[in-house]
């Protein structure tokens, strides 16, 4: 059981992070890669501070800092959701048969360990 759970698990693991064979997905995948975007929010991020250290003339320019920062912060988070986003519907499904297999092992082995700790006649 462990066994053809593993060779699925490797199967589809292949099959998820295989590369895309369409021209246009693989130029997508090119460009807007994990590195590629934290470049990309890098560089957000010191215009962001180069604004700071200007100083904020007024609450309106505070305002729209405070803003921009936000959706830096939200831009890499729906990132991270995107890109993990393949992954979740297997997530479940290993944690059910996960507890399937414990509740199915766990009497057979507390069933052995009390047989084994019990008195010799």
């Amino acid at each position: 059981m462990f066994a053809a759970g593993a060779v699925l698990g490797a199967l589809a693991h292949v099959w998820l992070t295989a590369p895309p064979k369409d021209p246009a997905s693989q130029k997508w995948m090119s460009t807007y890669n994990e590195e590629k975007v934290q470049a990309m929010m890098s560089q957000f991020q010191n215009k962001l501070k180069e604004l700071e250290s200007a100083g904020p003339a007024n609450a309106a320019e505070l305002s729209s800092e405070v803003e921009i920062q936000s959706g830096i912060l939200d831009l890499i988070s729906k990132y991270r959701e995107a890109e993990y986003a393949k992954y979740a519907p297997f997530t479940g499904l290993a944690g059910v048969l996960f507890a399937a297999i414990l509740g199915a092992l766990a009497p057979k082995l507390l069933g052995r360990r009390n047989s084994q700790t019990g008195p010799t006649p």
